[in-house]
């Protein structure tokens, strides 16, 4: 059975490392094609075997996977020499929503996996170990499964607060609270379903491939049943949609500029952003609403920007918004 195939290769390969290792162990299930695993894995009884009987009532089947994938982790995490396990940071994270013919109310089948709606992008995340001083604890940040190639860097002892989008989850594991990220892109394929989605704490705005586009209150309404855009907006509504439609904070990612050779980025758990270029090379900041934040000269290679960065509570501080060139007034979107 391929989920006990999968554990079987992990034990075999972790109980004979000799120096500190990292294991990415990609499960299968519950994916298709639904089935029932061995009953001694699971708690949903003599399920049939039968194709029609599978296709007619797949939840019971869809579960008895979840619990075979559970029962599977158990035992992986059981084999594990208790000296190795409690150095050891394990890091738990599904890849997307349910699928449709299984996903359960309040989510439908359309807003299910393929779709960019919450019970299409938004998946569990469970970490513990090791330097995790916070229990049973649920973190409201904004988080991306990129975020996991800067957490698992540093998690070895070198230092990458941030790589691309990919933001460290580290200073997070001891501490709540902290602005991780102000909103979050999402994008999928496809005609129908397709298109992107930029979300911040509070409020989510979709984007049709067609064009059409929906906007939602998430923490009034967590399962998008109401469209905002279907009635009259608030002032607040609408400064918030028209700040997603705009795009991310430059603090969820930034890119290099080669035209002007210039790199904008965050320095995590703090107020600063560093301005990496060439000695002499003149830069501007530019808040959403057009004025500008600050004028700069690189110099010794790296120049500290200090600013306020923008909370989902603080509507009325403006967010940054472009790298620009002062002089040629040039400017260049957030990335």
């Amino acid at each position: 059975y391929i989920t006990q195939v999968l554990t079987d290769s992990a034990l075999a390969w972790i109980n004979t490392r000799t120096e500190p290792w990292f294991c990415w162990l990609a499960y299968t299930a519950p994916h298709a094609p639904l089935h029932r695993p061995p009953l001694f894995m699971h708690t949903q009884g003599p399920l049939s075997t039968d194709p029609d009987s599978i296709s007619a009532h797949p939840l019971p089947y869809f579960m008895a996977m979840i619990e075979s994938l559970d029962f599977q982790l158990g035992r992986l995490l059981d084999s594990i020499p208790p000296e190795v396990l409690s150095n050891t940071v394990i890091i738990f994270i599904g890849d997307n929503g349910t699928d449709g013919p299984v996903i359960q109310a309040p989510y439908t089948t359309e807003r299910a996996k393929g779709s960019l709606y919450e019970g299409g992008v938004r998946v569990p995340l469970v970490i513990t170990g090791p330097g995790i001083t916070r229990h049973n604890e649920r973190e409201a940040a904004l988080v991306n499964s990129t975020d996991l190639f800067a957490t698992i860097v540093e998690l070895t002892g070198h230092a990458l607060p941030q790589y691309e989008q990919s933001k460290s989850l580290v200073p997070l594991f001891t501490e709540p609270g902290i602005a991780h990220r102000a909103c979050l892109r999402t994008e999928v394929d496809g005609q129908m379903n397709g298109g992107y989605a930029f979300r911040e704490a509070r409020y989510k705005v979709i984007v049709k491939t067609n064009g059409n586009q929906e906007f939602y209150d998430l923490e009034a309404d967590p399962y998008e049943t109401t469209d905002l855009l279907l009635g009259t907006l608030t002032g607040e509504q609408q400064q918030a949609l028209d700040q997603l439609l705009a795009g991310c904070d430059i603090t969820a990612g930034l890119q290099e500029h080669p035209s002007v050779g210039l790199l904008l980025r965050p320095v995590p758990v703090s107020t600063v952003l560093f301005v990496d270029g060439e000695d002499g090379n003149d830069y501007g900041i530019l808040s959403l609403d057009g004025r500008w934040v600050r004028h700069g000269k690189v110099q010794n290679g790296t120049d500290f920007l200090p600013v306020v960065i923008r909370s989902p509570s603080e509507r009325g501080t403006p967010a940054l918004s472009r790298l620009s060139d002062p002089q040629s007034k040039r400017a260049w979107p957030r990335a």
